[in-house]
């Protein structure tokens, strides 16, 4: 029995405001209250993640990273193939001065060919 009563008053309390300037108002100033919050957080946060990214790189080029990778043994790489093809073109059958196999393996599989040229062309 209460229930068409409250179906009533809820009714007319809609078209109450579906009529009203003041409620559309209200809620319009709401939505654009919240999208402005909203631009603002995103700005703020982009803006420090520029700014963390940048100063990341900028300490990248002032202080260098050091990866603990050394380009040692182009050198030894180097003199160890020049020896070894005098020998061979020479015609004498002898072993190669000394060269790890270990080293010689970093030295191909770690490096690229383009910079072994290019840093032994340098050192001549």
């Amino acid at each position: 029995m209460n229930d068409g009563r409250y179906k009533k008053i809820m009714a007319e309390e809609i078209e109450r405001r579906l009529r009203s300037d003041a409620w559309n108002l209200q809620i319009a100033s709401g939505v654009l209250a919240k999208k402005t919050k909203t631009r603002k957080q995103v700005l703020y946060v982009s803006s420090f993640l520029a700014s963390a990214a940048a100063a990341a790189v900028l300490l990248v080029f002032l202080f260098g990273i050091d990866t603990g990778r050394s380009a040692a043994g182009y050198e030894e790489f180097i003199t160890y193939q020049i020896e070894g093809t005098m020998k061979d073109v020479a015609g004498k059958k002898e072993k190669p001065s000394v060269a790890p196999a270990a080293e010689i393996k970093e030295v191909v599989l770690h490096n690229d060919t383009d910079d072994l040229i290019d840093e032994a062309l340098a050192m001549r």
